[in-house]
């Protein structure tokens, strides 16, 4: 088997200027590779970011959700550091010449291609030759890149955070070998894919429906009955996302709510803010803890491209895109296409957040495996995930016991079974059932009573406003009364 070299390339503009804007997937990459060799490509201005003890990305939220452990040393990792070399853009912001936009020149890195970009991607690629077959991985679309791994002859693969994230979901990515979010290769591999795919998927109809589907990715239960339910739900994007800048087809969070305020009433929707977003909009918003809960209790969700758009479409929610999603094409699907297309997208096409920067996972899928053959090696994966939470949670189960220490292979025989295996899957479903009644008990107690605290704090804000304008009155009372005894001494 040929050695394979990884090589990380990170775009060589931000979306927000000169910032390390992929900083954390540099320092999971510098996790995962911290004991073999490998290459990066970044801008300069990520090795500031090294020195700055204050970035997220060195907090424990971070570090937990995509799986790492922080580092501030570059130098003593088993890399070869390639920076990107000065563009003529840079040239100009130290002139008088008016700078370019970043958001500019990031479409402009996306879209167009750049000779000098290209002549130093390959460059990069034939020096990486000495350590074994370079095997570029970019985390945005990248045209000059694209080019010169075709014309070197490099494989090229793309990641992205899926729209399945924790802690709601069993966490997922993009794997895709020609780019993500609003540019991928998913309705070229579905066409391709999916007569083979629908025959495996004949045999597995557990995999076919919402119900079943679910226990693969969440433990999470639809609630029995919403209460509040609107005919519009929001879900709003990062303005610096790359969807929102790059494929959105020209709208913006400002402009689709005030299409949605054209169209709705005040009271026929509400608005869910993305926790990362920057501006406020005008209408009622959706606070709720769980993005789930948000998807319903609104009858249908807008969204530009956001990853709720996605989980909607999981749920067989309605769900209005106006960018580029790669499920879009769903609306002229049938049903049953939209089934079995549902199914190959969050099994075979997404894959487990565990597989990001698997140098062995590339590897077998630049072999070009089977769409079935993907499918199960990622159930398989999905099942051990569940195992391990729930393990650790509480404890393994004298029913589990088989289960938790099979064999790989071992576990997908006894999947595919109808015998004692599914009814023990059976079990623990309804287990999880009862737990996430009692659960579900709870958290409207939990809710009702944060109600209550809320209805207090405002009492007591108003209170607190209320005293606040009677010690300013009782102020500017005294200093008057002051005046008067003071006129009145001069006169006497």
């Amino acid at each position: 088997m040929i050695k394979q070299h990884p090589i990380l390339v990170l775009p060589p503009v931000s979306p927000v200027g000169d910032y390390p804007h992929y900083f954390w997937v540099l320092q999971k990459w510098l996790h995962a590779f911290r004991s073999q060799k490998s290459t990066i490509v970044i801008p300069t201005c990520y090795i500031s970011a090294f020195k700055d003890k204050t970035r997220w990305e060195y907090g424990p939220w971070s570090a937990k959700f995509h799986g790492y452990k922080p580092t501030m040393k570059l130098d003593e990792q088993l890399i070869n550091v390639q920076f990107y070399p000065c563009l003529p853009e840079d040239d100009a912001l130290r002139s008088n010449v008016s700078p370019v936009a970043p958001a500019v020149k990031f479409y402009e890195s996306v879209y167009h291609e750049d000779d000098a970009l290209i002549s130093f991607y390959k460059d990069v690629f034939e020096s990486a030759k000495d350590e074994g077959q370079p095997l570029a991985i970019a985390w945005v679309n990248n045209t000059s890149l694209r080019h010169a791994a075709f014309q070197a002859g490099v494989k090229l693969v793309f990641n992205e955070i899926g729209p399945l994230r924790q802690p709601f979901y069993r966490q997922t990515a993009y794997w895709d070998c020609h780019g993500v979010n609003g540019d991928t290769s998913v309705v070229s591999r579905w066409n391709k894919e999916r007569p083979a795919f629908e025959a495996w998927l004949s045999a597995r109809q557990d995999l076919i429906s919402t119900d079943d589907l679910r226990h693969v990715f969440t433990d999470w239960n639809p609630p029995l009955d919403v209460k509040e339910k609107v005919k519009v739900g929001l879900a709003l994007q990062i303005e610096s996302d790359s969807n929102a800048l790059l494929f959105s087809r020209g709208w913006t969070n400002l402009s689709l709510s005030e299409h949605l305020r054209a169209n709705y009433s005040a009271d026929d929707y509400r608005i869910r803010y993305h926790p990362n977003g920057k501006a406020l909009y005008e209408g009622m918003t959706d606070r709720t803890e769980s993005p789930l809960e948000f998807l319903f209790r609104v009858g249908e969700i807008w969204t530009i491209n956001s990853s709720l758009g996605m989980e909607a479409f999981f749920w067989e929610r309605p769900v209005r895109f106006f960018g580029k999603n790669p499920v879009a094409s769903i609306t002229t699907m049938t049903e049953e296409e939209r089934k079995s297309f549902r199914s190959w997208f969050f099994l075979c096409y997404l894959i487990p957040w565990q597989c990001v920067f698997s140098i062995d996972y590339y590897i077998w899928r630049l072999e070009e495996p089977s769409c079935a053959k993907i499918a199960e090696r990622h159930l398989l994966l999905y099942a051990q995930e569940v195992q391990t939470t729930q393990s650790s949670k509480t404890g393994i189960s004298s029913d589990m016991k088989d289960f938790a220490i099979a064999k790989p292979w071992e576990i997908m025989e006894m999947l595919a079974t109808n015998g004692g295996m599914l009814s023990i899957i059976e079990k623990q479903r309804k287990q999880i059932q009862d737990r996430d009644a009692w659960i579900s008990e709870r958290d409207e107690a939990i809710a009702l009573m944060r109600s209550q605290i809320q209805d207090r704090d405002i009492w007591i804000k108003d209170r607190d406003g209320w005293i606040s304008e009677r010690d300013t009155w009782i102020i500017e009372r005294d200093e008057i009364i002051a005046l008067l005894q003071k006129k009145n001494k001069e006169e006497n």
